[in-house]
C-alpha cells in the first residue's frame, strides 16, 4: 500500500517537473525569439526620406531646367547601389530633385 502511494506521488511529482519544464523552456524560447528580433531591427541602415517642394507656379515639361523653382528644390543625391555590391555608394552620380503642385509631381534626374 505504502509503495502503491509512494509510485503515486513519484509520478504526480514527475508530471509537475514535466510541466514546469515545458513552461520554462517556452519561457525561454520566447525571449530567444524576441532577442533575435530587437537584433534585426535596429541592425538595419537607417531610413532616409525626402520631401517634395509645394509650388504655386506652372512648370513647361521641355527637358530644360529654365524656371527659377528647380533653384529651390532640394537636392537629393546620398544613393546606394543594389548591384552588384548592395549597399555600397552608388557608382555613377544621380541626382533628383521633386516638386509639386496641386495636380502633378515633377521629378527632375
Amino acid at each position: 500500500m505504502m509503495k502503491s502511494i509512494l509510485q503515486k506521488e513519484g509520478l504526480i511529482a514527475v508530471i509537475y517537473l514535466k510541466k514546469n519544464v515545458l513552461k520554462i523552456g517556452f519561457v525561454f524560447l520566447l525571449f530567444a525569439i524576441l532577442a533575435i528580433s530587437s537584433l534585426l531591427v535596429f541592425s538595419q541602415e537607417e531610413i532616409k526620406e525626402t520631401f517634395g517642394l509645394k509650388i504655386d507656379e506652372s512648370i513647361k515639361v521641355d527637358g530644360f531646367l529654365d524656371e527659377p523653382v528647380w533653384e529651390k528644390a532640394s537636392e537629393i543625391s546620398d544613393f546606394i547601389q543594389f548591384e552588384p555590391e548592395r549597399g555600397k555608394p552608388a557608382s555613377l552620380r544621380t541626382t533628383v530633385k521633386i516638386l509639386y503642385d496641386e495636380n502633378f509631381i515633377y521629378f527632375v534626374i
